[in-house]
């Protein structure tokens, strides 16, 4: 499994100039507003949660299920290894853009009450969408491939994100106390871990189903 992740963050690296341009752009639209740029947090995980389905595309054009299963490797232990992969892009790209929102903001000198608490749930709803994203998108893709599977997973994406990305904007401008804001996002968050390992039982039925 430890070759399989290797193989994945190297092809990894011919996205990361596009994936940094990405993040540029994300900064010049977010960065300069009034609060920071607080959730650009939330865009640095759902992208991550989008970049193991460059990786099925990559292995589509290989065909490299077909030379991984010749490997001495169970079909469980290839699944395991995509989601591994996914969430570690996950937290990469959230941690990435927290500390590019933490040093914007002390460089800009804003001060925004309990900024901590802010930036963690921020942080964590992020997360939460990325896990959703991921427990959706990753059984579709292996069940209809990369093409077929874009347009859902994209759709609830997006629902998500601006959802949540108001829910915590209203976080700081309405009287809801801080612990059952952070409680609310915790249990989303919970809730997201529950479904990523659902995903990941039916995304195992799936794959042991599929001929190469």
């Amino acid at each position: 499994m430890r070759g399989l992740l290797l193989k994945d963050y190297y092809c990894m690296k011919e996205s990361m100039k596009s994936l940094f341009f990405a993040l540029i752009v994300y900064g010049v639209i977010f960065l300069p507003r009034r609060d920071g740029g607080i959730s650009m947090i939330t865009i640095g995980a759902v992208v991550g949660s989008t970049l193991v389905r460059t990786i099925f595309s990559y292995d589509k054009q290989a065909g490299f299920d077909t030379y991984a299963l010749s490997m001495p490797l169970s079909r469980w232990e290839i699944v395991a290894e995509k989601f591994i992969f996914a969430i570690s892009q996950i937290l990469i790209w959230t941690v990435i853009s927290t500390v590019i929102v933490s040093c914007n903001l002390l460089l800009r000198q804003i001060y925004i009450e309990n900024v901590f608490l802010e930036i963690l749930g921020t942080g964590i709803a992020g997360l939460t969408v990325a896990g959703i994203y991921l427990a959706v998108s990753m059984p579709l893709t292996i069940w209809l491939g990369v093409e077929k599977a874009r347009l859902l997973p994209s759709a609830l994406m997006i629902i998500l994100f601006v959802g949540i990305v108001l829910l915590a904007t209203m976080g700081g401008n309405i009287n809801i106390p801080d612990s059952i804001f952070l409680l609310g996002i915790a249990m989303a968050f919970v809730i997201s871990l529950i479904t990523l390992a659902v995903s990941y039982v039916i995304s195992v039925k799936l794959y042991e189903k599929r001929d190469f």
